[in-house]
Order: C-alpha cells, then sequence, then structure tokens
C-alpha cells in the first residue's frame, strides 16, 4: 500500500541515474569530499575487490557491483543514514 502511488516521486528521472551519470563527472577533489577516498583509491579497491565478488544474491534485485561499493563507502564515510 505505501509504495503503489508513485505519483509523489521526490526523485525525477535524471536523479534516478546519479551513480551513473554524475559520479564519473566529478572531479578528484569532489569524489574525496563525498566518499572520503581518492578516485584512483576507489578504482585500486575495486579491483581487488572484484576478485571475491559474488554476484548474485537470492531475492534481491541485482545492482551492479561498483555502485554497490559507493553505495558502501559512501555509507562508511558518512554518520547519515538511508531513507
Amino acid at each position: 500500500m505505501f509504495f503503489e502511488d508513485d505519483s509523489d516521486n521526490e526523485y525525477s528521472e535524471n536523479e534516478m541515474f546519479f551513480a551513473e551519470e554524475v559520479i564519473p563527472r566529478m572531479r578528484s577533489h569532489q569524489f574525496k569530499l563525498h566518499f572520503r577516498i581518492d578516485p584512483e583509491t576507489f578504482d585500486d579497491l575495486i579491483s581487488k575487490l572484484h576478485e571475491v565478488y559474488i554476484p548474485k544474491v537470492k531475492g534481491h534485485p541485482e545492482i551492479c557491483f561498483e555502485k554497490s561499493a559507493l553505495l558502501t563507502v559512501w555509507y562508511l564515510a558518512n554518520i547519515e543514514s538511508f531513507r
């Protein structure tokens, strides 16, 4: 019942692709401001973790590995919570 009416959706179509469209265009200092890690260090982390990544968990929609890693790093770097 809570999610049936999406007419009150507070996010526009463009905001839904923030990780795919905005983050790759961020400058190094902007990325570090948001994620508290250099983009080069993040890329290195991705390459090392990708070797042990388990691609699918049953019962959950699949999120690409890079986006999942961005979410995790952002969550660890900030004191805010998800809504």
